[in-house]
């Protein structure tokens, strides 16, 4: 997007959302071992949470800050914004979407304060301030994109299927889809569904 340097062919990137435990556990060792590079889109409450408990069950745990910074050190993992508390849906906000009937600036300022939030907590644990916002849940408000944009974000990740055309125009960076693997989708399946959508 910058000039700075070209692309390769298929380039791919991989995305892990919400800071899991196993992420650090089985793959950050993986993408060691295979060379690959991936980021890792960290929820605030639950790294905030877990680093006091110090639970690291890899069925459930979130990685703690430690661990957070372990990775991003590495030069193999890059942590962005999934917001600090906005990974939600049993409130009466659901994930980072603007209420009904709520005003314009108060939403504005409920989102500001929770990705700034988030910001400055992955700064301050990591020396390295994210570039990009994951919605969480892949939720989407209208309204959202030209606030992200306004606090300094250069990319936001959806939920949304498909592949993205990378251009010099930095809008193109925002809202990126992404091929979701949930459990019980093997690997071989998203490759399958990324050749149909290429033809």
């Amino acid at each position: 997007v910058d000039g700075r340097s070209e692309l390769p062919d298929k380039p791919i990137m991989l995305t892990f959302d919400d800071g899991y435990y196993n992420n650090y556990r089985y793959a950050y060792p993986l993408l060691q071992e295979y060379g690959m590079k991936a980021v890792i889109s960290v929820v605030g409450r639950f790294a905030d949470q877990f680093t006091l408990t110090r639970d690291y069950n890899p069925e459930y745990a979130h990685a703690s800050w430690e661990q957070l910074r372990e990775m991003s050190d590495s030069g193999w993992i890059e942590l962005q914004n999934h917001s600090y508390n906005m990974h939600t849906i049993d409130r009466e906000r659901t994930a980072s979407m603007k209420v009904s009937g709520e005003s314009a600036d108060h939403y504005r300022m409920e989102l500001v304060s929770d990705a700034i939030r988030m910001q400055v907590l992955i700064d301050s644990h990591t020396g390295r301030l994210p570039q990009a916002y994951t919605y969480p849940y892949g939720l989407v408000s209208n309204e959202s994109i030209a606030i992200l944009k306004d606090i300094g974000f250069r990319a936001t990740l959806s939920c949304s299927t498909g592949m993205n055309a990378i251009t010099r125009n930095p809008k193109c960076l925002f809202l990126l889809k992404r091929f979701l693997r949930p459990h019980g989708k093997t690997a071989e399946k998203i490759l399958e569904q990324t050749k149909t959508k290429t033809k």
